[in-house]
């Protein structure tokens, strides 16, 4: 039997033993620049078949570098986990991220999404450059608006079905306004109620029957009763009524006959179906179905209509005379100039002789009258539903703009003093929310001066600056040093209100950062064996307050609050998937060293089962604060109750999911909103 190789197990290894204290990664060789040559006719590059080396990994990712940002992140988040060291993927992943953010056409709101969730997955502490990572998120910020307010101009220019189409990506969001990520869903909802009449509107104009009869069977079912939906039912009857007098209903069972008319009688009362029910007898009996037409007409007629449609038929089969029914004129053929097989069968041969065509009646039958009433109900009743659709859409659109127009006074004034110190404003929004990202995260006015200043001589300046400076924690002060490292001494001069900061605020980033703090400390005391200390909600508030700094009179929301929970418990249950996916792989590295799979034991496997296990342990340990810290999160979102309202779906989908270990305090906090 042939062994397999220990290279995939110890590029593993490699990756697993990076969190041991003391360990550093040797420094990869730089991979030689590729010659330029034409860009290939697929963005995606063919992955080797062997497991690659640091070495060959760097090389493909340089290369796919010099194509596009895109098809290079790809290939480290496809190959790099396997390959690389923690700090060598942040390096790369760091660079490229930085290439992202730079590139002419804006990136996807998916793209720089999926460029977060991989600095996530290479954990705390993991070097990310921390103006990259505060450009990151202000980039994703603008981003998430700039889909908005797409999805806003769809909305206002009544293409309702387009704007839900779109709607997706903007839940959840992560950085818009607490005000417009707790109006969203509702504002999605009105969406799926009132698309679908909108769309009936459209077909139902343009004659589109196969469309209106799409957008029909997607109208909600709430409330009811539906008037448009009541609306089309009374219709319908009269549509398949006039359809029957045509040749399409020459074969018509008499049981779907006799059904049509149930309908119509239901609709719209037994005087218009019996008058029906004599005509679509008539028409039965011209097709020479008289035994159908006789069964028919004893379930009931209109004597007096009757006795005009049988004069009617007596005209038309001698011959004779002006016919006085409309629907019996377009029945029988005006322009026939032979007898009819009818006629032929019953007159003798003299008789039948002088037959002539009868003279067409003059007006509108019955069928069509009534079908056009009901058209006209059904119209009245379709427009006055999107009109009251719309007008709910366009309300909750309304509320979303004025909240993102909404800038509260002190960032406001924080913004203008850095345009003021600049001597000019910002050049995009992109720049503006990066300056506030970074006055969010606590820096003075001359530390965002610094951080955009530095921002706009990178790559260059960061390069001559880390060749010889350690990497630093604090982004304001590495901001400064890089605008430093390109200047003489002289011309770093203090900037008017340099030293100005944001006031402390509940920004929605910020709150965030602080829940999930709150969360994670509260459950390290679980994991450890400790006696954690009462966290209600009063408990959870004040720690809010204490780590977002805020002053004694600044309010701090149960909206924020909650929106807050929300978020971190989202980002929890997604990184314990990920957690237990890992522990699986874990599980099956170490079996397969125990059951021989690479060989015989000897010292070096050993030493890797140890690491191995080790890692394991530390994986299983932060599942289990991600389980106590989620059970935590849904315990507070039930203690503010009905306020907790916008956590309810995911709550719902928590408590309903297997393999959630928090699901019972998920369905606890599910019945504190009044949620079944």
């Amino acid at each position: 039997m042939r062994r397999r190789s220990l290279l995939p197990l110890a590029a593993l290894a490699s990756v697993l033993l990076i969190n041991a204290p003391g360990w550093a990664p040797p420094p990869a060789p730089r991979p030689s620049a590729p010659p330029p040559a034409p860009r290939p006719p697929v963005a995606t590059p063919r992955l080797p078949t062997a497991a690659p080396n640091v070495t060959g990994v760097a090389a493909l990712v340089a290369a796919a570098r010099q194509r596009n940002a895109a098809e290079a992140t790809a290939l480290l988040r496809q190959q790099g986990a396997a390959a690389l060291s923690r700090a060598h993927r942040a390096a790369l992943l760091s660079a490229l991220t930085h290439d992202t953010l730079h590139q002419k056409s804006p990136a996807p709101l998916a793209e720089l999404r999926r460029l977060r969730a991989d600095w996530v997955g290479l954990g705390p502490g993991s070097g990310a450059d921390p103006i990259v990572a505060m450009q990151l998120e202000a980039t994703e910020a603008v981003a998430e608006r700039l889909h908005l307010a797409a999805v806003l101009d769809l909305i206002a220019a009544g293409r309702f079905a387009d704007a839900l189409d779109r709607f997706e990506p903007l839940e959840p969001s992560r950085y818009l306004p607490v005000a417009v990520a707790r109006a969203l869903p509702e504002l999605r909802a009105e969406l799926r109620r009132a698309a679908p009449f909108v769309r009936l509107q459209g077909a139902t104009r343009a004659g589109d029957a196969t469309a209106a009869a799409r957008a029909l069977s997607e109208l909600p079912d709430e409330p009811k009763p539906l008037a448009v939906t009541r609306a089309d039912e009374a219709r319908l009857p009269l549509v398949l009524a006039r359809a029957t007098f045509g040749d399409g209903g020459l074969k018509a069972e008499l049981g779907f006959v006799r059904d049509l008319l149930a309908n119509v009688e239901k609709h719209h009362g037994a005087a218009l179906a019996r008058q029906l029910r004599t005509e679509l007898a008539a028409r039965l009996f011209l097709a020479g179905r008289a035994a159908d037409a006789t069964a028919l007409v004893g379930d009931g007629v209109d004597p007096v209509h009757a006795s005009q449609v049988l004069a009617d038929l007596r005209a038309a089969t001698l011959g004779r005379d002006e016919l006085k029914n409309p629907q019996i004129a377009a029945v029988v053929a005006a322009d026939r100039t032979q007898p009819p097989a009818y006629s032929a069968t019953i007159l003798p041969a003299d008789r039948l002789a002088q037959w002539r065509p009868t003279v067409p009646a003059r007006g509108d039958k019955i069928v069509d009258v009534a079908e056009a009433a009901a058209r006209e109900k059904f119209t009245t009743a379709l427009d006055a539903e999107v009109a009251e659709g719309t007008a709910r859409v366009r309300a909750v659109a309304e509320r979303i703009r004025e909240a993102l127009a909404t800038e509260p006074a002190p960032r406001k004034l924080f913004l203008e003093k850095i345009e003021a110190a600049r001597g000019k404003p910002f050049a995009t929004s992109a720049e503006r929310e990066f300056a506030l990202v970074a006055g969010t995260r606590g820096h003075t006015v001359a530390e965002v001066i610094g951080v955009l200043a530095g921002e706009s001589d990178r790559p260059a300046a960061a390069v001559r600056l880390l060749a010889t400076v350690p990497v630093f924690v604090h982004a304001g002060e590495f901001a400064a040093a890089v605008e430093r490292s390109g200047r003489a001494p002289a011309g770093f001069a203090a900037y008017p209100a340099g030293g100005d900061k944001l006031p402390p605020g509940c920004d929605r980033s910020r709150v965030r950062e602080a829940v999930h703090a709150a969360l994670h400390a509260q459950a390290g005391h679980t994991v450890s064996g400790r006696e954690p200390p009462p966290f209600a909600r009063s408990e959870f508030e004040a720690g809010l307050r204490e780590r977002l700094k805020l002053p004694s009179g600044e309010p701090l929301g149960a909206a924020e609050c909650v929106q807050g929970l929300l978020d971190v418990c989202r980002d929890g249950a997604a990184e314990y998937a990920q957690l237990l996916e890992a522990f699986g792989d874990l599980n099956q590295a170490i079996s397969d060293i125990e059951r021989g799979v690479y060989g015989r034991a000897n010292a070096a496997l050993k030493e890797l089962e140890t690491a191995l296990k080790l890692r394991r342990l530390s994986v299983l340990a932060d599942k289990k604060r991600r389980e106590v810290g989620l059970a935590v999160g849904c315990r507070l979102l039930g203690a503010y109750g009905p306020e907790a309202a916008p956590a309810r779906d995911w709550l719902r989908a928590q408590s309903e999911g297997a393999g959630t270990p928090w699901g019972a305090s998920a369905a606890d906090a599910l019945e504190k909103l009044g949620a079944k």
